[in-house]
């Protein structure tokens, strides 16, 4: 609602300060006051009274908000209004229009909320609302239902007469191809696509080769090539900086975060989400998915620093956020703030944590632990082996199996951090068990291998991890001098900021 409904009036600002003064009905959106929401209570009880006196007319009022957002540039509300008017045909036009701008302004997950209410045959039959769709639903993470909409994108492109409209289709398909396949685990097909599709757009700063240049970079990412990101990363933030768009501008300072993170460069990490999150407040984006995503990270950052109560903060408001607008990165806000929470000696909260992100929708990421595998680090922490030692089970993991840096559709299992977790499981057990028992040789097996896989990928903070772990196993044993031998390599390892979690969680 905004302050003077489409005109100054100074009687109506008076009146809406007096309303906030006074706790009243009204609820301020921003600091310049420039726009309003009614309290939820007592915009319950207008909508009552509309629908018992002029129910008749709810389509019409809906019909006019359209008009009037619509005229002045607020397309997100536009299109709502027109949707639960049940003009879907004049919601298509809308999002089609915004699909085909250089900057389109609706966010994903609203975005796909919108096309979801639509009927089916409006979607499967326009090529440009079928690629939204298609493209909000992997930016969702809602794989199998996006390779489904693209299939039938292209099934729909094939039936048409080619022209520059359905060109442009085609090199958009290529682009989602390329995410799809990085999904699937084939990372080098994937930039194969990706880059194909920015060879046919023009070098220039636009939204789409902004986010095309971002995937590039997350499949950079997901393959740990940061030789190849770190000099493709800085220009997509400055294209949505420049562009004034949320999700190019701070997820590759949030990629390069986690890069650095992983090579034991925490400081600079933490001065680059920072930046995230910065950006995101001063742009009013940190609602956005990219602005969940980069507190998440600041969350995390913070945890491994041992400063528990920001990190808390940080997670809980974009928790608090992303509940709000539905984004996808919820589950890895729940997995931080469990840790959090079990750090801060509050195991009951992290269980709550822990099993509310079980409800979450699915989103596997290289730097954050699984749901299963992280309530197996809590119920070790917690003293529940035998809880622990099901999810080994489980898993299918073995101390020889198959080292992968991250998840993929065909391997949701099997990352590097599920083999760490795994080596934790086993010390857990060799502690209690006889020393003639296998359960610490497995162990060290194991990291031997992880020292190996984690070390050529340069990935000093997961080496000093893994060292950590190796000491820990000659503690047990009895051989205080191999153990600080080890702990000495670990902290001796070239690093900058406080690695303390990593050592401190392990007792």
């Amino acid at each position: 609602m905004p302050s003077s409904c489409g005109r100054r009036s100074l009687d109506g600002t008076e009146t809406l300060a007096q309303l906030e003064h006074r706790n009243l009905f009204v609820v301020p959106l921003d600091d310049n006051r420039q726009w309003y929401r009614y309290h939820h209570l007592f915009r319950q009880l207008l909508l009552d009274r509309l629908q018992r006196t002029e129910s008749e007319q709810i389509f019409e009022y809906h019909r006019r908000a359209r008009e009037w957002y619509e005229h002045h540039g607020f397309v997100t509300e536009a299109i709502s209004h027109a949707i639960v008017a049940g003009d879907f045909p004049q919601a298509a036009d809308s999002i089609e229009q915004e699909a085909q701008l250089t900057n389109p302004r609706v966010e994903p997950a609203r975005l796909l909320t919108f096309l979801k209410a639509m009927p089916d045959g409006l979607i499967w039959t326009r090529p440009w609302l079928l690629l939204s769709y298609a493209w909000a639903l992997y930016s969702t993470a809602q794989f199998p239902a996006a390779v489904q909409a693209v299939q039938s994108l292209e099934s729909l492109l094939q039936q048409q007469t080619p022209s520059a409209n359905t060109k442009k289709l085609w090199e958009l398909v290529t682009a989602i191809k390329g995410i799809q396949a990085r999904q699937q685990g084939a990372t080098a097909e994937s930039v194969t696509l990706m880059e194909r599709a920015l060879q046919q757009l023009p070098q220039d700063d636009s939204w789409l080769r902004a986010v095309i240049l971002l995937n590039l970079g997350v499949t950079y990412f997901v393959t740990d090539n940061y030789a190849a990101a770190r000099r493709l990363l800085p220009e997509v933030t400055q294209i949505g900086q420049n562009r004034g768009i949320a999700e190019p501008a701070i997820a590759p300072l949030y990629l390069q975060a986690q890069f650095l993170a992983l090579r034991g460069r925490l400081d600079e990490a933490t001065v680059l989400c920072q930046q995230g999150v910065d950006l995101a407040r001063e742009r009013g984006w940190l609602s956005t998915y990219a602005g969940v995503l980069v507190q998440v990270a600041m969350g995390e950052l913070l945890r491994e620093q041992n400063q528990l109560a920001a990190a808390a903060q940080h997670l809980t408001d974009s928790i608090e956020r992303g509940i709000q607008t539905r984004q996808p990165g919820l589950m890895m806000g729940y997995i931080t703030l469990a840790r959090v929470r079990q750090a801060q000696g509050d195991t009951q909260a992290a269980m709550d944590a822990i099993k509310t992100d079980g409800q979450c929708q699915v989103w596997l990421w290289a730097t954050i632990l699984s749901v299963p595998a992280c309530q197996a680090r809590l119920n070790l922490a917690q003293g529940n082996l035998d809880a622990a030692l099901a999810w080994a089970l489980d898993s299918g993991l073995s101390v020889d199996g198959e080292l992968r840096y991250s998840f993929t559709d065909e391997f949701p299992v099997g990352s590097e951090l599920d083999y760490l977790t795994l080596a934790r499981v086993l010390i857990a057990r060799g502690r209690l068990a006889d020393l003639t028992k296998p359960y610490l040789n497995d162990a060290l097996r194991l990291l031997e291998r992880l020292h190996d896989f984690t070390a050529a990928g340069g990935r000093k903070a997961r080496v000093m991890e893994v060292l950590m772990l190796q000491a820990l196993i000659w503690h047990i044993r009895g051989d205080r001098k191999r153990s600080l031998h080890l702990l000495q390599q670990a902290l001796a390892l070239p690093h900058t900021g406080d690695y303390i979690r990593l050592f401190v969680d392990e007792g």
